[in-house]
Protein backbone atom coordinates (compact mmCIF):
# COMPACT_ATOMS: atom_id res chain seq x y z
CA UNK A 1 0.00 0.00 0.00
CA UNK A 2 1.25 3.51 -1.11
CA UNK A 3 -0.04 7.32 0.81
CA UNK A 4 0.37 10.09 -1.61
CA UNK A 5 -0.90 13.29 0.71
CA UNK A 6 -0.31 17.04 -1.40
CA UNK A 7 -0.58 19.82 1.23
CA UNK A 8 -0.47 23.01 -1.49
CA UNK A 9 0.39 26.37 -0.27
CA UNK A 10 -0.36 29.44 -2.11
CA UNK A 11 1.31 32.64 -1.79
CA UNK A 12 0.15 36.34 -3.58
CA UNK A 13 1.78 39.50 -2.31
CA UNK A 14 -1.08 40.03 0.43
CA UNK A 15 -1.99 36.61 1.86
CA UNK A 16 -0.68 32.75 1.84
CA UNK A 17 -3.30 29.73 2.20
CA UNK A 18 -1.11 27.11 4.64
CA UNK A 19 -1.94 24.17 5.82
CA UNK A 20 -3.48 24.57 9.23
CA UNK A 21 -7.29 24.14 10.86
CA UNK A 22 -8.91 26.92 9.34
CA UNK A 23 -7.79 29.53 11.26
CA UNK A 24 -6.67 33.48 10.15
CA UNK A 25 -3.69 34.44 10.77
CA UNK A 26 -1.37 37.47 10.81
CA UNK A 27 2.71 38.57 10.26
CA UNK A 28 3.98 39.86 12.89
CA UNK A 29 4.35 43.13 11.38
CA UNK A 30 0.61 43.81 10.96
CA UNK A 31 -0.03 45.78 14.64
CA UNK A 32 -2.23 48.31 13.96
CA UNK A 33 -5.41 47.02 15.91
CA UNK A 34 -8.27 48.23 13.78
CA UNK A 35 -6.13 47.01 10.48
CA UNK A 36 -6.19 43.35 12.14
CA UNK A 37 -10.02 43.49 12.80
CA UNK A 38 -10.74 44.25 9.27
CA UNK A 39 -8.36 41.51 7.71
CA UNK A 40 -9.46 39.31 10.22
CA UNK A 41 -13.43 40.12 9.08
CA UNK A 42 -12.64 39.44 5.47
CA UNK A 43 -10.50 36.08 6.30
CA UNK A 44 -13.48 34.48 8.35
CA UNK A 45 -15.72 34.92 5.22
CA UNK A 46 -13.59 32.65 3.43
CA UNK A 47 -11.73 30.34 5.53
CA UNK A 48 -14.48 28.43 6.03
CA UNK A 49 -14.57 27.20 2.75
CA UNK A 50 -10.97 25.35 2.85
CA UNK A 51 -10.50 22.44 4.65
CA UNK A 52 -7.03 21.53 6.09
CA UNK A 53 -5.75 25.29 4.95
CA UNK A 54 -5.56 28.33 7.21
CA UNK A 55 -5.50 31.67 5.69
CA UNK A 56 -2.26 34.23 6.50
CA UNK A 57 -2.48 37.96 5.82
CA UNK A 58 1.51 38.81 5.09
CA UNK A 59 2.62 42.55 5.95
CA UNK A 60 1.82 44.19 2.72
CA UNK A 61 -1.94 43.64 3.48
CA UNK A 62 -2.29 45.87 6.20
CA UNK A 63 -3.02 48.71 3.46
CA UNK A 64 -5.22 47.10 1.40
CA UNK A 65 -9.12 48.31 1.95
CA UNK A 66 -11.64 45.89 2.36
CA UNK A 67 -12.54 45.28 -1.15
CA UNK A 68 -9.12 44.75 -2.22
CA UNK A 69 -8.27 42.52 0.34
CA UNK A 70 -11.36 40.34 -1.03
CA UNK A 71 -10.13 40.30 -3.95
CA UNK A 72 -6.88 38.83 -3.13
CA UNK A 73 -8.48 36.36 -0.99
CA UNK A 74 -10.52 35.04 -4.12
CA UNK A 75 -7.54 35.20 -6.24
CA UNK A 76 -5.77 33.17 -4.14
CA UNK A 77 -8.25 30.48 -3.40
CA UNK A 78 -8.43 30.57 -7.60
CA UNK A 79 -4.74 29.07 -7.50
CA UNK A 80 -4.98 26.88 -4.72
CA UNK A 81 -7.73 25.31 -6.91
CA UNK A 82 -5.64 25.17 -9.82
CA UNK A 83 -2.97 23.74 -7.94
CA UNK A 84 -4.54 21.07 -6.50
CA UNK A 85 -6.22 19.98 -9.80
CA UNK A 86 -2.95 20.71 -11.97
CA UNK A 87 -1.22 18.02 -8.84
CA UNK A 88 -3.90 14.86 -9.83
CA UNK A 89 -2.65 14.45 -13.41
CA UNK A 90 1.08 15.50 -12.77
CA UNK A 91 3.85 13.43 -12.86
CA UNK A 92 6.05 13.25 -9.50
CA UNK A 93 8.29 16.54 -9.30
CA UNK A 94 6.41 18.60 -11.43
CA UNK A 95 6.61 22.01 -10.63
CA UNK A 96 2.91 23.39 -9.94
CA UNK A 97 3.71 26.78 -8.66
CA UNK A 98 7.01 28.91 -8.36
CA UNK A 99 7.01 29.80 -4.10
CA UNK A 100 8.84 31.97 -2.41
CA UNK A 101 12.28 31.04 -0.31
CA UNK A 102 12.70 33.36 2.99
CA UNK A 103 15.72 33.29 4.78
CA UNK A 104 16.25 34.32 8.02
CA UNK A 105 19.86 35.92 8.05
CA UNK A 106 21.83 36.15 11.63
CA UNK A 107 23.82 39.50 11.08
CA UNK A 108 27.03 39.85 12.67
CA UNK A 109 28.71 42.98 14.35
CA UNK A 110 31.02 44.15 11.61
CA UNK A 111 27.73 43.72 8.95
CA UNK A 112 25.91 45.75 11.40
CA UNK A 113 28.66 48.46 11.86
CA UNK A 114 28.15 48.82 7.69
CA UNK A 115 24.64 49.48 8.23
CA UNK A 116 25.25 52.13 10.38
CA UNK A 117 27.42 53.13 8.07
CA UNK A 118 24.98 53.20 4.65
CA UNK A 119 22.37 54.57 7.30
CA UNK A 120 24.08 57.54 8.42
CA UNK A 121 24.40 58.29 4.29
CA UNK A 122 21.13 59.60 5.08
CA UNK A 123 20.06 60.59 8.60
CA UNK A 124 22.76 60.97 11.67
CA UNK A 125 24.03 57.65 13.00
CA UNK A 126 25.82 56.50 15.92
CA UNK A 127 28.35 53.77 15.47
CA UNK A 128 26.80 51.14 17.14
CA UNK A 129 22.93 52.09 16.09
CA UNK A 130 22.11 48.35 14.66
CA UNK A 131 23.62 46.86 17.62
CA UNK A 132 21.65 48.91 19.89
CA UNK A 133 18.22 48.12 18.51
CA UNK A 134 18.79 44.07 18.26
CA UNK A 135 17.05 43.67 21.49
CA UNK A 136 15.17 46.82 22.26
CA UNK A 137 11.69 47.69 21.50
CA UNK A 138 11.89 51.10 22.53
CA UNK A 139 14.63 53.36 21.43
CA UNK A 140 13.70 56.55 22.90
CA UNK A 141 17.45 57.01 24.17
CA UNK A 142 19.13 56.18 20.17
CA UNK A 143 16.18 58.47 18.91
CA UNK A 144 17.48 61.68 21.68
CA UNK A 145 21.36 60.52 21.00
CA UNK A 146 21.31 60.72 17.20
CA UNK A 147 19.48 63.85 17.29
CA UNK A 148 21.92 65.52 18.94
CA UNK A 149 24.64 63.84 16.95
CA UNK A 150 23.49 65.73 13.81
CA UNK A 151 25.08 68.49 15.58
CA UNK A 152 28.49 67.12 16.41
CA UNK A 153 31.40 67.12 13.85
CA UNK A 154 32.68 63.89 15.42
CA UNK A 155 30.63 60.89 14.82
CA UNK A 156 33.33 58.25 15.89
CA UNK A 157 33.87 59.86 19.59
CA UNK A 158 30.67 60.92 19.73
CA UNK A 159 29.55 57.28 19.67
CA UNK A 160 32.27 55.82 21.99
CA UNK A 161 31.31 58.15 24.07
CA UNK A 162 27.72 56.84 23.95
CA UNK A 163 29.52 53.54 24.06
CA UNK A 164 31.37 54.55 27.51
CA UNK A 165 28.29 55.77 29.01
CA UNK A 166 25.87 53.30 28.45
CA UNK A 167 28.33 50.81 30.12
CA UNK A 168 29.51 52.45 33.05
CA UNK A 169 26.11 52.52 34.42
CA UNK A 170 25.50 49.08 34.10
CA UNK A 171 26.26 46.82 37.29
CA UNK A 172 24.33 44.29 35.51
CA UNK A 173 24.62 42.61 32.21
CA UNK A 174 22.96 39.39 30.58
CA UNK A 175 24.95 37.07 28.13
CA UNK A 176 23.09 36.24 24.98
CA UNK A 177 24.85 33.47 22.99
CA UNK A 178 23.74 32.98 19.43
CA UNK A 179 24.23 29.58 17.88
CA UNK A 180 24.81 28.64 13.99
CA UNK A 181 21.70 27.43 13.72
CA UNK A 182 19.94 30.44 15.28
CA UNK A 183 19.29 29.17 18.54
CA UNK A 184 19.42 31.92 21.59
CA UNK A 185 20.84 30.60 24.93
CA UNK A 186 20.85 33.48 27.81
CA UNK A 187 24.13 32.09 29.86
CA UNK A 188 22.60 34.39 32.83
CA UNK A 189 23.15 37.84 34.39
CA UNK A 190 27.09 39.13 35.41
CA UNK A 191 28.14 41.16 37.84
CA UNK A 192 29.89 43.99 36.08
CA UNK A 193 33.61 44.38 37.77
CA UNK A 194 34.70 46.47 34.80
CA UNK A 195 32.36 48.54 32.19
CA UNK A 196 34.87 49.25 29.96
CA UNK A 197 34.45 48.76 26.19
CA UNK A 198 37.81 47.72 25.69
CA UNK A 199 38.50 45.41 28.74
CA UNK A 200 35.85 43.80 30.29
CA UNK A 201 35.61 42.01 32.90
CA UNK A 202 32.48 40.11 34.26
CA UNK A 203 31.73 37.61 37.29
CA UNK A 204 28.68 34.65 37.51
CA UNK A 205 27.92 32.66 40.41
CA UNK A 206 27.53 29.60 39.70
CA UNK A 207 24.92 27.03 41.37
CA UNK A 208 26.05 23.33 42.37
CA UNK A 209 25.22 20.18 40.16
CA UNK A 210 26.19 19.11 36.77
CA UNK A 211 30.01 19.70 35.23
CA UNK A 212 31.17 22.69 34.03
CA UNK A 213 31.32 23.17 30.17
CA UNK A 214 33.47 21.01 28.20
CA UNK A 215 35.77 20.76 31.18
CA UNK A 216 34.12 17.42 32.62
CA UNK A 217 34.32 19.02 36.61
CA UNK A 218 32.02 19.09 38.92
CA UNK A 219 29.90 22.05 39.09
CA UNK A 220 29.99 22.98 43.00
CA UNK A 221 28.69 25.45 45.23
CA UNK A 222 30.92 28.76 45.30
CA UNK A 223 32.57 28.01 41.89
CA UNK A 224 32.24 31.43 39.92
CA UNK A 225 32.73 31.99 36.11
CA UNK A 226 35.20 34.89 35.05
CA UNK A 227 34.46 36.33 31.91
CA UNK A 228 36.98 38.57 29.92
CA UNK A 229 36.86 40.09 26.17
CA UNK A 230 36.83 43.60 24.82
CA UNK A 231 33.84 44.75 22.29
CA UNK A 232 34.79 43.60 18.83
CA UNK A 233 36.77 40.53 20.33
CA UNK A 234 36.28 37.28 18.43
CA UNK A 235 36.95 35.13 21.39
CA UNK A 236 35.50 35.28 24.90
CA UNK A 237 37.39 34.16 27.73
CA UNK A 238 35.46 32.33 30.60
CA UNK A 239 37.82 31.18 33.70
CA UNK A 240 36.29 28.59 36.46
CA UNK A 241 37.15 29.25 39.77
CA UNK A 242 36.60 27.86 43.15
CA UNK A 243 34.75 29.49 46.46
CA UNK A 244 38.52 30.77 47.44
CA UNK A 245 38.96 31.50 43.93
CA UNK A 246 41.39 28.77 42.94
CA UNK A 247 41.15 28.23 39.03
CA UNK A 248 39.99 24.93 38.11
CA UNK A 249 39.27 25.44 34.26
CA UNK A 250 39.25 28.31 30.97
CA UNK A 251 36.92 27.75 28.67
CA UNK A 252 37.19 30.06 25.04
CA UNK A 253 34.62 30.70 23.30
CA UNK A 254 35.40 31.65 19.63
CA UNK A 255 32.77 34.22 18.09
CA UNK A 256 31.72 36.62 15.74
CA UNK A 257 33.06 40.32 17.17
CA UNK A 258 31.60 40.90 20.50
CA UNK A 259 28.85 43.55 21.07
CA UNK A 260 27.25 45.46 23.59
CA UNK A 261 22.98 46.26 23.33
CA UNK A 262 22.83 48.29 26.23
CA UNK A 263 21.92 45.49 28.53
CA UNK A 264 23.22 42.49 27.43
CA UNK A 265 26.56 41.03 25.78
CA UNK A 266 25.64 39.43 22.39
CA UNK A 267 27.52 37.28 19.93
CA UNK A 268 27.36 34.42 17.54
CA UNK A 269 29.10 31.52 18.38
CA UNK A 270 31.18 29.69 15.67
CA UNK A 271 30.89 26.14 17.46
CA UNK A 272 34.65 25.50 17.71
CA UNK A 273 36.24 26.17 21.12
CA UNK A 274 39.75 25.68 23.15
CA UNK A 275 39.35 24.37 26.96
CA UNK A 276 42.27 24.13 29.31
CA UNK A 277 41.81 22.10 32.35
CA UNK A 278 44.14 24.02 34.99
CA UNK A 279 45.67 20.09 36.25
CA UNK A 280 46.77 19.41 32.81
CA UNK A 281 49.50 20.60 30.78
CA UNK A 282 47.57 21.57 27.53
CA UNK A 283 44.69 23.06 26.07
CA UNK A 284 43.07 21.85 23.40
CA UNK A 285 39.91 22.12 21.03
CA UNK A 286 36.92 20.87 21.30
CA UNK A 287 33.45 20.66 19.13
CA UNK A 288 35.67 21.12 15.72
CA UNK A 289 34.12 18.49 14.13
CA UNK A 290 30.46 20.51 14.60
CA UNK A 291 32.38 23.62 13.65
CA UNK A 292 33.72 21.43 10.30
CA UNK A 293 29.74 20.93 9.52
CA UNK A 294 28.47 24.88 9.69
CA UNK A 295 31.29 25.27 6.88
CA UNK A 296 30.28 22.69 4.90
CA UNK A 297 26.99 23.61 5.27
CA UNK A 298 27.87 27.09 4.14
CA UNK A 299 26.47 28.69 7.60
CA UNK A 300 30.10 29.62 8.54
CA UNK A 301 31.66 30.89 5.10
CA UNK A 302 34.65 29.60 3.93
CA UNK A 303 36.69 33.09 4.02
CA UNK A 304 36.22 33.30 7.92
CA UNK A 305 37.37 29.86 8.41
CA UNK A 306 40.86 30.94 7.70
CA UNK A 307 40.46 33.59 10.50
CA UNK A 308 38.81 31.23 12.61
CA UNK A 309 41.36 28.38 12.41
CA UNK A 310 44.06 31.27 13.02
CA UNK A 311 42.88 32.20 16.50
CA UNK A 312 42.67 29.14 17.29
CA UNK A 313 46.08 28.11 16.95
CA UNK A 314 47.06 31.65 18.83
CA UNK A 315 44.42 30.52 21.56
CA UNK A 316 46.15 27.58 21.95
CA UNK A 317 49.61 28.83 22.66
CA UNK A 318 48.78 31.41 24.54
CA UNK A 319 46.17 29.74 27.02
CA UNK A 320 48.04 29.94 30.07
CA UNK A 321 48.97 33.24 29.94
CA UNK A 322 45.22 34.29 29.24
CA UNK A 323 44.51 32.55 32.57
CA UNK A 324 46.88 34.19 34.62
CA UNK A 325 45.66 37.72 32.84
CA UNK A 326 42.30 36.76 33.71
CA UNK A 327 42.76 35.81 37.52
CA UNK A 328 45.21 39.21 38.53
CA UNK A 329 42.28 41.42 38.40
CA UNK A 330 38.75 40.39 39.90
CA UNK A 331 39.95 40.74 43.31
CA UNK A 332 40.71 44.51 43.31
CA UNK A 333 37.70 45.13 40.57
CA UNK A 334 35.18 42.98 42.79
CA UNK A 335 36.40 45.54 45.68
CA UNK A 336 35.32 48.33 43.80
CA UNK A 337 32.17 47.19 42.45
CA UNK A 338 31.51 46.24 46.38
CA UNK A 339 32.26 49.95 46.77
CA UNK A 340 30.45 51.32 44.52
CA UNK A 341 27.36 49.45 44.44
CA UNK A 342 27.13 50.17 48.21
CA UNK A 343 27.94 53.58 49.10
CA UNK A 344 29.11 53.79 52.42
Amino acid sequence: MSWWLCLALVDTEYVSIVPGSGTVLFSRHIKDYEVRQALLKVGLKYVGRLSGYSIKWRSSAQFLNESEAVKEIERAINMLNEVELASKSSAPHTVLQDGECITEVMLNGRAKLLLDNVRNNVMPTIIGHHTYKTLRRNTALLDLVEALLGHCNDRAGFSAEFMRQLMSRRYRVGIVHVKPNGEVIRLGNADVLKPDPNDIVLMRRLRGGGHLDGLGLPKEEGDMAISCSAIGNEYLIHVYVDHAWRPKGIYININTPIEFTGGNILYIDLAVDVIKRWDSNEARVIDYDEYVSYVSMGVIPNRLRVRVEKLVGDLLASAIGLVRSALTRPGSLLSSFIHHRIPA
